[in-house]
């Protein structure tokens, strides 16, 4: 038995490598019991993980039966060779040539899909691996306890496909770990202060149902999250703070250094209200930059100047009296 089960080693990860929903779609044509010709829509299993490889087998299943096909031999061979890319379709088709399988009975496809599976997983090892990796991995984080619990339903089903010897055909499609065992695992897959947190509170998993154990540990998970919230620093900044930044950062006219964001302000941190540091030369006061001759900014100022009356524009019109011909009309 594995000692050390990782995600390279073991058959089905706790997280799905490669979800099953986004295989591409193809479509079949299909005969149902009455001789209809039909068509459905199925995923392309191109890949050899071996949750793609059971659920490709279990969707055929379930295509066979809303098809009514359960006796036709020649059509389940043709549907499932369907749903699989064009090498996986070869190592099927290679387990049917080297075993010399008759696959015009049903059973003897159900065996041809049983042997390809002994292909990708090994035979007893693969089985003892996932077991031992299922029930020691801890939940993933980010991950509820509804989303664990029904990650375990499944993986318990799929477990029931893997090939072991003495072949135990029974257990496909069934849920290989008991009530129990899906209970046990629930709990120990917590952290250990919700462990504790649960004894804390008098109650004992054993006692407790999957949905009461679902419902528990993810109000402890919401609970967790706000109180991390809380001790999170807030990320307002204080009046201080603010003011500091705007010295700092050359806020309209800006500091020493600073970019001046201001209308009037550029690079360097000369802001309009800022002192000039221009050397004009002997004989020119110290003076502010707005009221510098080197601002190209500079508000010209209106004392002592005439106002200037604003030009009437001539406005013209034009319409076509009943004589014909267009008389132009100026207004003032």
């Amino acid at each position: 038995m594995a000692t050390n089960s990782t995600l390279t080693d073991v058959p089905i990860p706790l997280i799905p490598r490669i979800e099953y929903d986004t295989l591409p779609k193809v479509t079949l044509n299909v005969t149902d019991s009455q001789g209809r010709n039909r068509k459905r829509e199925a995923r392309e299993c191109n890949s050899p993980e071996v949750e793609l490889l059971i659920k490709t087998i279990t969707h055929h299943e379930a295509l066979v039966d809303s098809l009514d096909m359960k006796d036709k031999a020649t059509e389940q061979l043709q549907t499932f060779r369907e749903m699989l890319n064009e090498e996986l379709r070869d190592s099927f088709d290679n387990v049917i040539v080297e075993h010399e399988i008759n696959v015009t009975s049903v059973a003897a496809i159900k065996l041809a899909q049983r042997m390809w599976l002994a292909l990708f997983i090994p035979v007893n090892t693969g089985y003892e691996r996932e077991k031992e990796y299922i029930l020691t991995v801890k939940k993933p984080f980010g991950k509820d306890t509804t989303w664990l619990y029904m990650r375990l339903m499944i993986i318990s089903k799929l477990l029931g496909w893997f090939p072991r010897e003495p072949p135990v055909e029974d257990r496909q499609n069934k849920s290989v770990f008991t009530t129990d065992e899906i209970r046990f695992m629930l709990y120990k897959k917590q952290p250990e202060a919700f462990q504790k947190k649960l004894s804390d509170a008098g109650k004992v998993y054993t006692e407790m149902t999957t949905s009461q154990l679902c419902e528990y540990f993810n109000r402890l998970r919401v609970e967790e999250a706000k109180e991390q919230g809380k001790k999170r620093p807030s990320t307002t900044a204080t009046t201080a703070t603010k003011e500091a930044t705007r010295n700092n950062n050359g806020f309209r006219g800006g500091g020493r250094g600073g970019r001046g964001r201001g209308r009037l302000g550029g690079r360097g941190g000369r802001g309009n209200n800022n002192w000039c540091n221009r050397d004009h030369g002997p004989g020119v006061q110290a003076h502010l930059w707005k009221d510098c001759d080197d601002n190209p900014f500079k508000r010209k100022s209106s004392v002592g100047q005439p106002q200037q009356q604003p030009q009437q524009q001539q406005k013209k019109s034009c319409w076509t009296p009943r004589g014909g011909g267009n008389i132009v009309k100026t207004k003032t």
